[in-house]
């Protein structure tokens, strides 16, 4: 993580600043070399802010944040805590946003690999989307109009239930719903069903029709699509 890149940035959501890291082709088996952007707490670090519940400066009011007991699959004491603590351990210096877009320039990009990239203003979505080869975005803000008017068509609508899926598709979004259920007319995740890594595929962008895929991380049996741990797959319209 070594030519991670910081920018402090101010939240058009809550006028709040938040703490942007930029990291460059970060590899997992699911999404393969992409650029990841983390959204953080400036303040504190990751373990510290969802003990305290303050972890709707980044996430919103996703419910599945850790400091509700949600299923967020998320390990923050991994990821987020290492890019903060090194943060912190280089004086918490702050980029220059035209060196953050140089990294992402012809990459792939996955917004908010932590956060809600609601958070991330227009002008710099924007730029990053411009400058990059393409990305995936996921929101779990889809019924804010702030983020609806920024975001739609740009990002996948977050959704927790088919019923909300469907609910963000009436309301024009593409939706990303973690289910256990087959519904119809909604693609399952590619890297499930062919093993495509994300970087070979970017249909999460919001601009590809809605996508599903199976709750997952140690604390998925809490999702709220898995109301027991013998939820069935069944068809739904």
């Amino acid at each position: 993580m070594s030519n991670t890149k910081f920018l402090l940035v101010t939240s058009h959501v809550h006028g709040k600043e938040v703490l942007l890291a930029f990291v460059p082709e970060s590899m997992n088996s699911k999404t393969g070399p992409t650029t990841n952007i983390f959204i953080l707490h400036p303040d504190q670090d990751p373990l510290q802010t969802s003990k305290e519940g303050l972890d709707d400066r980044v996430c919103g009011s996703c419910p599945l944040r850790h400091s509700l007991g949600g299923a967020c699959y998320v390990t923050l004491f991994q990821g987020p805590l290492s890019l903060y603590r090194g943060w912190e351990r280089g004086g918490k210096v702050i980029d220059d946003p035209v060196d953050v877009l140089a990294l992402v320039l012809g990459k792939k990009v996955r917004f908010g690999s932590y956060g809600d990239p609601a958070h991330i203003p227009a002008w710099l979505a924007s730029e990053i989307m411009s400058a990059s080869s393409g990305w995936t975005a996921y929101t779990h803000q889809w019924r804010n109009p702030l983020v609806s008017d920024i975001w739609k068509g740009k990002a996948m609508a977050s959704c927790d239930t088919a019923s909300q899926l469907r609910l963000a598709e009436s309301q024009g979004w593409a939706g990303f719903v973690a289910t256990p259920e087959v519904l119809q007319g909604v693609l399952p995740c590619l890297n499930e069903t062919h093993g495509t890594q994300c970087v070979n595929c970017m249909k999460c962008n919001g601009a590809h029709g809605s996508v599903s895929i199976n709750p997952h991380g140690a604390r998925m049996n809490s999702h709220p699509s898995m109301p027991g741990k013998a939820a069935k797959k069944t068809n739904t319209k």
